[in-house]
């Protein structure tokens, strides 16, 4: 289940989801990356035939693993039960753009230590080490030796 409420959580949760759906049906693979590089919302009016029987199967699962704010996600599509256009909105919102997200990370890893009381510090530690990784990643710059915790130098610059 996602919620939004953590949307460091997010990663995790969309490679779990992602693995589960394709396994499933190995189309998805390719019309997730398509939608993922959309500019634009997907319109369901404009699928073949069988990409809104996908789109109908995709909004099903995403009803029962989206709750909290990302199930209003859902019920705001009910009328057209355009999984896709869930799963795009889901995208920009929890991995937007290189410069937003890069951000978001930077702002992320600025509020640690946050570790909450339902994971582990060596949990904890992971996600921050993770958050770092993925900042270097989206925004191509190397996250500052003076910025990271003392927990984590040794682990991460390793």
């Amino acid at each position: 289940m996602f919620s939004g409420d953590d949307a460091l959580a997010f990663p995790g949760w969309r490679f779990q989801f992602t693995s589960w759906l394709t396994y499933g049906e190995s189309k998805y693979v390719q019309m997730l990356q398509r939608i993922e590089t959309m500019t634009t919302m997907p319109d369901i009016t404009t699928y073949q035939e069988h990409e809104k029987e996908l789109a109908h199967r995709l909004y099903a699962v995403l009803t029962s693993y989206l709750k909290g704010r990302c199930g209003h996600m859902c019920k705001a599509a009910s009328r057209t039960r355009d999984g896709f256009a869930v799963w795009w909105q889901l995208i920009r919102e929890f991995e937007p753009s290189t410069h937003q997200r890069s951000l978001a990370f930077a702002q992320a890893l600025s509020s640690y230590p946050a570790f909450p009381k339902r994971k582990s510090c060596l949990e904890s530690i992971l996600i921050y080490e993770e958050t770092v990784q993925r900042f270097e990643e989206s925004s191509g710059n190397r996250y500052p030796d003076s910025r990271l915790q003392p927990w984590c130098v040794a682990h991460h610059r390793g």
